[in-house]
């Protein structure tokens, strides 16, 4: 790349900071940002034991371990390290279009990549789904390059075999459907010719990749047996048109950017000249990675908008392409590109609100509560996050979690899961009692309890997905 390249690379990341930056901290530490929290802030050897017990890959949460011991529990801090994965991917996707097609391609899927509130989510957000981006984008530039040098027929240095099976085993502890990025790129050898120059390096990539799994695969297979699929991944398949629609949704931002941005990648793919193999692999991508997934999820529940983040790069391209191959002339096509960055900018959210308004409920909790007061919170995951707000100290206890819930219940706050973790009798001795819940598919157990006990209606107060409410005699 030249001087320019550079510029505009420094340009866009510093474009991708100004959008982000004043939002890190906008909306509250909810749904499953408080355990990545809470078990990062202790020891390595206490987060691979709980890392063990989980369904989820380690390397996020080992890394940001180590980035908490500067950050600590601040919350912009925190998140500011998917920040910057975010601004790791921006640069990254910039080069891969610069080179692969062209410099405007580049700066057009990029500008798409920034104004996308799949990005603005997930940019904010103390979660591993950017690591999971930025290790995508890392093995498909490598990969694209070795696509790039088999085609005019240049020799590959073992090295680069072992640079992308590093990419490959550190994506792969990052996000088990990382799997999904090798699966295209092995696709991708028949799609483009190239299997003959590439295919024994992409196996042994392959090889390398399993053997720098074994560490930790005992723990993938125990928790990727069907029965515990089904138990920790309760999402049900998407079986309507508006199911799908929402997985797909924050790719444009509204029905008419997503629609426009798929319209015109399926133009692009009908002009000539040929598709060229790194299109051919966008193509694998998005729609054939997505439409995959979506048959997967028939047999394997699973989050469809957030497993489907590592596609979105492969449609900014597409659509980025299409519009060069669709409007030869510049000035067309710059009005074209500003046409289509338009309607993205106009339903562009930079705070998502996930209507998990934790703060707000424990202030009211707080206002509502005095002597004898008995606060039960259904399910009892949900501690974490009321902990964070209602008290930092005993959120920092640990590492056993039961500290924690000894700390909240010395308060009368009791995090239940079931009916039969009711203290009856102790629920029939109170004058005054709080139930908090989460806007959940299945039914409460306390409610039910709380109402046969007090003669009077319950008073409730919804907060986005949590409600409260309150009994009094």
């Amino acid at each position: 790349m030249k001087r320019l390249d550079y510029a505009l690379a420094a340009g866009l990341v510093l474009l991708l900071l100004a959008l982000r930056v004043p939002y890190l901290a906008a909306y509250p530490v909810a749904v499953d940002e408080p355990v990545d929290f809470y078990h990062a802030q202790f020891s390595v050897g206490h987060l691979l034991h709980h890392l063990s017990h989980d369904p989820n890959a380690p390397l996020y949460d080992i890394l940001l371990h180590f980035w908490m011991r500067w950050s600590g529990l601040d919350v912009f801090r925190v998140r500011l390290f998917s920040l910057l994965c975010y601004a790791g991917s921006t640069a990254l996707l910039y080069a891969t279009g610069r080179r692969f097609f062209s410099r405007e391609v580049g700066l057009v899927a990029t500008l798409l990549f920034l104004l996308t509130n799949l990005h603005a989510h997930y940019a904010q957000e103390a979660r591993g789904y950017a690591l999971f981006l930025l290790l995508s984008l890392a093995a498909t530039y490598q990969w694209l390059g070795l696509l790039e040098r088999a085609t005019a027929r240049r020799p590959i240095a073992p090295l680069r075999w072992l640079g992308l099976a590093g990419t490959y085993v550190a994506l792969l502890h990052t996000h088990y459907f990382g799997l999904f990025v090798l699966v295209v790129h092995g696709l991708s050898l028949p799609v483009t010719g190239l299997t003959r120059p590439l295919g024994r390096g992409l196996l042994g990539a392959g090889l390398l990749t399993a053997l720098g799994l074994v560490p930790w695969a005992q723990f993938v297979v125990q928790h990727w047996r069907p029965p515990d699929i089904r138990l920790n991944w309760w999402l049900a398949a998407p079986r309507t048109a508006d199911a799908v629609l929402e997985a797909l949704l924050p790719f444009g931002n509204s029905v008419l950017g997503l629609g426009l941005l798929t319209l015109l990648a399926a133009l692009g793919y009908f002009r000539r000249p040929a598709l060229t193999a790194y299109e051919r692999v966008c193509l694998l991508f998005f729609p054939g990675a997505v439409v995959g997934m979506l048959v997967l999820s028939f047999g394997v529940p699973m989050f469809l908008d957030r497993y489907l983040i590592f596609t979105a790069p492969a449609l900014h391209l597409l659509t980025a392409r299409a519009l060069e191959r669709m409007f030869p002339a510049a000035l067309p096509r710059r009005l074209a590109t500003v046409g289509v960055l338009a309607v993205l900018v106009v339903g562009y959210q930079p705070v998502f609100d996930r209507h998990w308004h934790m703060p707000e409920l424990v202030r009211q909790v707080r206002a509502r509560q005095r002597p004898g007061t008995q606060v039960y919170m259904y399910p009892q995951w949900d501690d974490l996050g009321f902990c964070f707000y209602y008290d930092r100290a005993a959120f920092r206890l640990g590492p056993d979690r039961e500290r924690m819930r000894a700390r909240l219940a010395q308060s009368n706050v009791y995090p239940i899961v079931q009916l039969t973790a009711v203290d009856s009798a102790r629920l029939r001795r109170a004058r005054h009692v709080l139930v908090l819940e989460s806007v959940q598919p299945w039914p409460s157990h306390v409610v039910p309890v709380a109402q046969a006990l007090f003669p009077n209606p319950p008073r409730r107060v919804l907060m986005g997905r949590l409600r409260m409410y309150e009994f009094s005699r």
